[in-house]
Order: C-alpha cells, then sequence, then structure tokens
C-alpha cells in the first residue's frame, strides 16, 4: 500500500533530549570464540589492535574500559574478546547479537545483551505507546 499526501504528526512532540554525539551504537553478533567485532565502535574510542583492556561486569553489561595494565588486548583484526566468566554472568552465547556501546568521552565500550536492552527499554516504550510499564 502506497500512501501519500502530508504525514499526521497529531500527539508528535520534539524529542526534548538531544542526540548524544560522544556515542556511538551498533549491533552485532558474538563470535564462535567469544568475540565482537565492529571497526567503527573501536574507532570511535580511539582503539588500535594490541590496546590493553580491564573488562568486567556491571548491572549485567559487559564494560570494557582501555587499561595500561589490562590483562586483555584487542586482537590483531580488531575482535574484542568477551572473557567467559564475562559472558556467563550476562547469560551470553556464540551467535547472539549484542548492543555495543562506543562512549568516546570515557573511552569504554559497553557490551549489552538485547534480553537488557529490552528491559531498559520496556517503560519507555509503555510510555510512548500510552500504558504502563510491564
Amino acid at each position: 500500500m502506497v500512501v501519500s499526501g502530508p504525514l499526521s504528526v497529531v500527539g508528535l512532540e520534539p524529542d526534548p533530549q538531544p542526540q548524544s554525539v560522544s556515542r556511538l551504537y551498533r549491533i552485532v553478533a558474538v563470535d564462535d570464540r567469544g568475540r565482537v567485532a565492529e571497526q567503527s565502535v573501536m574507532a570511535a574510542v580511539g582503539w588500535l589492535p594490541g590496546q590493553r583492556l580491564s573488562i568486567g561486569v556491571v548491572a549485567g553489561s559487559i564494560v570494557v574500559r582501555s587499561d595500561p595494565a589490562g590483562v586483555f588486548r584487542l586482537a590483531r583484526r580488531g575482535h574484542l574478546p568477551l572473557p567467559a566468566t564475562a559472558r556467563r554472568w550476562t547469560r551470553l552465547e556464540p551467535g547472539q547479537r549484542v548492543l555495543l556501546t562506543a562512549d568516546s568521552e570515557q573511552s569504554v565500550v559497553v557490551v549489552s545483551t538485547l534480553a537488557s536492552l529490552e528491559r531498559m527499554l520496556s517503560e519507555h516504550h509503555a510510555a510512548v505507546l500510552g500504558g504502563g510499564a510491564s
């Protein structure tokens, strides 16, 4: 079905928060070796292959920071290792898709499961659709 003519904007309000320019978001799959790769995310935080990293789990997400004393490294081809312990704590399996958030101001990458993203967005979607949080 093709719709022509102006779109109705009844009930639409401008977004009260400007878009963040310090964050970049990408959805990627965890590979069979427990890694994720997205060059634009690594570029956004200024990380190059060999970059030392510290990796931990905070509030159900994997948080990766640049750390000169870190025991993990960004792989030669830009693959970001997700340690088995972190994958276990967040219930991540190979093939699962995750949201990568690169925060260039803090030089940090947050890896969130789609299940955690669903929890984060459910209240917002309920408000947008006119109902209560589910």
